[in-house]
């Protein structure tokens, strides 16, 4: 990871690719019969991925996490093995093998690589399959360069238009649509923010555009004015282009960074409506609200647009979501505090400091 992160920033700024780092991916992946569980918990999968399936770019960056992985192993053991395990899915497992006979792609890999290529199903719940090249480290490399072109290739052919709908950097997993009964479940809600005029009329604001389906169902459940566009969110952000709306709702997407970059959206938001900045550093309590906000908010004016996540429940484990309830306990101590002199915020800052879910 590197202070601060600064090693994976570092790779992904020289391979322009997103590095995600997971335990449970590792769990996952990981070989049976480990010695111990701690021993298990003790790996991290790094998924690399790339927006546009950019096979050089993703070359790159395990081409990086190789070398600093080979440079620390030297560091503390004086030797470094020449092996890289990879995770395929099982299509692009069919593709390297070439079921049916003759030449296989992963023949020639092999071939041309000089790297020995073992594959075997996972097993379990997962139809992937682990690839592990042994070799030296150019050997090794030169396999797991050519079999990401191979398998990105094939993607890149499957998805390449599907993915020409957006108008945005986007990835083909992000793109499954949120179904009617979620959106029924926090219809009450709705009811509630709508409760000065009516849900009819009602702006709901979904930030994320999918196919457009959310506003087909909302509308089945009498929400008829739903922005989703197919616009980049951060892009609106970035320009204060973000459309007008009552109340935002969104399932953001699970890929990269789009949920820690939602919350920070939400913050700023909160932050700007009550008339303050967070202290330098993220470390200070929230400066107190402006006298007119509290003002509106005690008389019944306008408030803060409030905001429905239906994000799944592993997110509240999460230390960006524990980071984002401290946050808003601290804004909410400081308007309470403000207004009232009294402590404001215990429910959510109790729930960040423990990792729970409210």
């Amino acid at each position: 990871i590197g202070k601060g992160g600064a090693t994976l920033k570092g790779i992904e700024a020289s391979s322009g690719c997103k590095l995600q780092l997971s335990q449970a991916l590792a769990e996952r992946y990981l070989p049976s019969g480990l010695p111990n569980a701690a021993f298990a918990t003790s790996y991290r999968t790094v998924r690399v991925s790339h927006g546009r399936g950019d096979a050089a770019a993703l070359v790159r960056a395990c081409e990086e996490l190789v070398r600093v992985l080979r440079a620390e192993a030297r560091r503390k053991y004086g030797q470094a093995e020449g092996g890289v395990k990879m995770v395929v899915t099982n299509g692009a497992a069919r593709m390297l093998t070439a079921e049916g006979g003759g030449d296989s792609p992963l023949q020639r890999i092999r071939a041309a690589s000089g790297a020995s290529i073992e594959m075997e199903p996972r097993g379990g719940e997962t139809n992937d399959w682990r690839v592990v090249c042994l070799g030296s480290a150019a050997q090794a490399l030169a396999a797991v360069g050519a079999i990401t072109e191979a398998t990105v290739g094939r993607e890149t052919s499957r998805h390449q238009g599907f993915l020409a709908q957006w108008t945005f950097d986007t990835e083909y997993s992000d793109h499954f649509e949120t179904p009617r009964r979620a959106y029924a479940d926090v219809l009450p809600l709705l009811e509630v923010v709508a409760a000065r005029s009516s849900l009819a009329q009602l702006v709901v604001y979904d930030p994320y555009y999918c196919q457009g389906r959310v506003k087909q169902l909302l509308r089945e459940l009498g929400c008829l004015n739903v922005v989703n566009a197919n616009r980049d969110f951060y892009a609106d952000i970035a320009a204060a282009r973000v459309p007008s709306h009552d109340c935002l709702l969104t399932n953001p997407p699970y890929s990269a960074e789009h949920k820690q970059k939602l919350l920070a959206y939400i913050v700023a938001e909160q932050r700007a409506y009550w008339g303050g900045a967070a202290a330098e550093g993220g470390g200070g309590r929230e400066p107190a609200p402006t006298k007119r906000r509290r003002t509106q908010a005690r008389a019944g004016g306008a408030l803060p647009k409030p905001f429905l996540l239906l994000m799944p429940a592993w997110a509240a484990k999460s230390e960006y979501w524990r980071a984002f309830l401290r946050q808003l306990a601290a804004l909410r101590q400081s308007v309470v505090a403000a207004e009232d002199g009294e402590e404001g915020g215990a429910l959510e800052r109790a729930v960040g400091e423990e990792g729970g879910a409210l």
